[in-house]
């Protein structure tokens, strides 16, 4: 019988789009709301646009959005586990909150060191 993750998170910058949605670049000449998500507006299935500065804007694959809907049909949860530093923290909560182990979890990320700061605790990475 073939065992399958049960959960699975995933980098945003350069692993569900191309670019870097880097909150010091969100907003024009610093005029930001507090929450992110109100700077923050999602064009069409794929591209998310600053409202402050328009010009900038991060596309996301086109695939994304099938990847997602595939595995919630088969009962995967998924997390978005941003923030370089504190991947680790992430894992911790999502743990305390799922109770999933980490051997059943399935990390995505673009950039080897994160993969390897998870490693070690049974997540398996990509």
């Amino acid at each position: 019988m073939l065992c399958f993750s049960r959960f699975v998170a995933f980098d945003l910058d350069g692993t569900l789009w191309g670019g870097w949605l880097n909150e010091a670049n969100i907003g024009l000449m610093g005029r930001v709301s507090n929450k992110l998500e109100d700077n923050l507006e999602l064009v069409g299935d794929s591209t998310i646009i600053d409202r402050m500065n328009r010009n900038f804007c991060v596309k996301m694959s086109p695939d994304i959005p099938i990847i997602f809907a595939q595995l919630i049909s088969n009962g995967l949860q998924i997390a978005i586990v941003s923030r370089n530093t504190n991947k680790k923290m992430h894992f911790k909560k999502i743990f305390g909150w799922s109770r999933i182990r980490h051997r059943d979890m399935l990390f995505f990320d673009d950039q080897a060191i994160n993969l390897e700061r998870e490693l070690w605790q049974g997540t398996l990475t990509i």
